[in-house]
């Protein structure tokens, strides 16, 4: 069988540009593309479900691994959020009536860093300030006030207790 009838020649396999056609030197003299190519349909669909406002409302976005969906999905949001108000900072703090069920907290947005902020030295200062407290000479000096009226008043029930044994 002779099969150099369907050879196609290699001149017809690569394109031939003419590089003075192209109206540029390279490509660092142009705008970078910012839009999918391609993919108009997908657009509509995320600009039409980002764009919804009722709560529980989800997208589910599906595709061939590697062909941009995460970055597209990341774009179009980052570019939602900059035209859009910021929204509160929530944090969970212990419920100490219920531990199993925190407590939330909401704060202008950028706040709750400086809440956590705020919590974490108050809570060193604790760490610091509690014992120096229990080795301050006021709290040894009333500590020792009450040891020693601990001590008469068992001394005084230890020499009533004897009293009372005597005169039985």
């Amino acid at each position: 069988m002779n099969t150099d009838k369907f050879k196609v020649p290699v001149s017809m396999l690569t394109p031939s540009v003419d590089p003075t056609q192209l109206g540029f030197e390279d490509t660092s003299e142009l705008e970078p593309l910012t839009d999918i190519i391609g993919q108009e349909r997908a657009v509509e669909a995320l600009e039409f479900g980002l764009s919804m406002k009722s709560p529980g409302f989800n997208l589910y976005v599906s595709g061939p691994v590697g062909t941009g969906k995460a970055t597209l999905v990341r774009q179009m949001v980052k570019r939602l959020a900059q035209a859009a108000p910021a929204p509160s900072d929530w944090c969970y703090v212990n419920n100490f009536q219920d531990p199993s069920r925190p407590a939330s907290l909401s704060f202008p947005a950028g706040q709750g860093c400086a809440f956590k902020r705020d919590m974490a030295a108050f809570i060193d200062s604790l760490r610091r300030d509690i014992p120096a407290a229990f080795e301050s000479k006021k709290y040894l000096d009333a500590k020792a006030k009450l040891h020693d009226e601990t001590e008469a008043k068992k001394k005084l029930f230890f020499q009533e207790l004897t009293q009372l044994s005597l005169t039985r």
